[in-house]
């Protein structure tokens, strides 16, 4: 018995093999638990292979959207662009930065720190753009399914046998040392 849990509308659950949709969210349904899956849609999910508990398994996708997609690479752009103007008006400021001494003799042109902190703000704005853009567009690459899932084996056939070479041959002849590096073993 298969629950598919998710917070979008329709999640659609389709074997590896044929493409068949087998229960689209939310979905309480008898499936093959021998069978390879995945999460169709604009960008599928990695294949896996349920792992049932006393004949049940709960899984909670997270679909990867289109709409997401193109929305985080739009606003990774525009952090892109809001970096490179904030950095364009930091070295204009800095480049033009004068004193224009008042009758006291304090600087009085308040331009070079007017545009500094303008050039700043952009930086800042662009590098949280940036943050949250590329966030959204690598969160929306694949699809994620976690719950009763195994990573799925590769398909039978599909695996080819390694090669041989002759400097593949002398590394597996000679004896292999462990040293201890920070606590693990290399």
């Amino acid at each position: 018995m298969l629950h598919v849990k998710s917070p979008d509308r329709v999640v659609a659950i389709e074997r590896e093999d044929t493409g068949e949709v087998v229960c689209t969210s939310p979905c309480n349904k008898e499936v093959p638990a021998t069978v390879r899956y995945r999460v169709g849609g604009y960008h599928p999910s990695n294949a896996f292979v349920l792992e049932g508990h006393g004949g049940r398994a709960k899984i909670s996708v997270a679909a990867a959207t289109k709409r997401d997609f193109v929305t985080g690479a739009a606003v990774l752009g525009t952090g892109g662009a809001l970096v490179l103007g904030g950095v364009l008006a930091l070295a204009l400021g800095y480049a033009s930065q004068g004193n224009v001494p008042g009758a006291e003799g304090v600087v009085t042109d308040t331009t070079y720190s007017d545009t500094m902190i303008a050039g700043t703000a952009l930086v800042v704005a662009g590098v949280t753009a940036g943050i949250w853009g590329g966030a959204t567009l690598a969160s929306n690459l694949k699809s994620s399914v976690t719950g009763n899932v195994l990573k799925a084996p590769p398909a039978r056939g599909s695996a080819q046998p390694p090669r041989t070479t002759a400097a593949t041959e002398l590394r597996s002849v000679g004896p292999t040392f462990f040293m201890p590096l920070f606590g693990g073993v290399f």
